[in-house]
């Protein structure tokens, strides 16, 4: 109790020996602490701000990530008497409120300003004058409390936006497309902690399957399921076909000879066919083929090229009860499953049920692991 007591001073202001303890211990009983859990989390603030009316508190905490600050708790008491600051130390095993005596010193880290500066209490930025921090003021308000952090202006890919997910821009070589079938099953036992109320269960009793590629070499023929564990069944049969996929596309095909037309075509390109840019000695002109069917596709600059590579996955080793979904669906639902680069057999299936006149369509994209 005394860690949150203790960490106001500046509500019992000393002149000498700020630091020692027993100049606040005296003051503990000024504070309303009735009903408040000790140690006391940063979720529980507003209900020490309600019953000590004259205080308002904000929380900080230290940010690993951007080894600066960030806001736990912002208090939506903007005029009350007494304002504090606190930094909350966490180690892990032990917390601890510790209080902030000048902000402008804790984050003059943030600013070239040589002197003391008005800091914005829910963005953290540091201001050269109070009416500059005025004028923010107006516009942070509309925003959740949040830490600003500027991005490395030596790193390329932090101060430059650029798109780089080159591969993204080109077809994928194989995904596959499925139906399921269900029926609904009345709900009997509907539980009543939950606002709504559940009228019939879809239950799944069948499902198709088909591959979709160009190359009519790896074309397979529809699957098709009806019967029991019917989920079950589809997970074995997508891990089948990752496998499959897999192997056909870690096999990268070497480019087949090049014929007249395509040689003349690599040879007049003076800028890659991908991002427009010139070809350089650094950033020299290859030639990128198709690692499926070993078809030459277009002239690239070597940058470009590496980027449109496949990418290899290691393989865990799993199966479809490690990945336990409870999945409903319609009567009349399609399911597009894109395996991008399907060197995988741990599937992820992000669901997003778009309602279409009388029918469901799901979107499920499968995560290589």
């Amino acid at each position: 109790m005394l860690c949150l007591g203790t960490s106001l001073p500046c509500l019992f202001p000393t002149e000498t020996n700020k630091n020692v303890l027993t100049h606040y211990i005296k003051h503990k009983s000024c504070l309303n602490l009735d009903g408040l859990v000790f140690p006391l989390e940063p979720k529980s603030i507003p209900q020490f701000e309600k019953q000590n009316t004259t205080i308002s508190v904000n929380v900080l905490s230290l940010d690993s990530d951007s080894r600066g600050f960030s806001v736990q708790y912002l208090s939506p008491e903007r005029d009350r008497k007494n304002h504090v600051n606190l930094l909350l130390l966490d180690n892990g095993n032990k917390r601890h409120y510790v209080w902030i005596s000048n902000m402008s010193r804790l984050v003059a880290g943030r600013t070239n300003h040589t002197g003391a500066t008005q800091v914005c209490n829910m963005c953290l930025l540091p201001f050269s004058a109070k009416q500059c921090l005025d004028n923010h003021l107006s516009y942070c308000l509309k925003h959740h409390p949040q830490p600003v952090r500027y991005p490395n202006a030596n790193v390329d890919k932090e101060s430059t936006l650029t798109f780089r997910d080159q591969k993204k821009q080109f077809k994928l070589p194989f995904y596959l497309v499925a139906d399921f079938d269900s029926f609904l099953v009345p709900i009997e036992d509907n539980d009543k902690l939950f606002s709504t109320r559940l009228i019939v269960e879809h239950c799944v009793s069948g499902f198709a399957c088909y591959r979709v590629t160009e190359h009519p070499k790896y074309q397979t023929v529809l699957t098709v399921y009806s019967g029991k564990d019917v989920m079950a069944k589809f997970y074995d049969h997508i891990i089948q076909e990752s496998a499959e996929i897999g192997k056909i596309i870690n096999n990268q095909m070497v480019m087949s000879a090049l014929t007249t037309d395509q040689l003349t075509k690599f040879d007049n390109a003076i800028i890659c066919h991908n991002c427009n840019e010139p070809f350089t000695d650094k950033n020299y002109k290859v030639c990128h083929h198709c690692h499926i069917g070993g078809e030459f596709l277009f002239p690239c600059c070597n940058n470009c090229n590496l980027q449109l590579k496949m990418t290899k996955c290691k393989r865990k080793k799993t199966t479809h009860n490690d990945d336990k979904k409870r999945t409903h669906t319609s009567s009349d639902t399609d399911v597009h499953i894109h395996p991008g680069i399907p060197t995988y057999t741990v599937i992820q299936m992000t669901m997003m049920t778009l309602m279409m006149h009388k029918k469901t369509v799901i979107t499920s994209s499968c995560d290589h692991a």
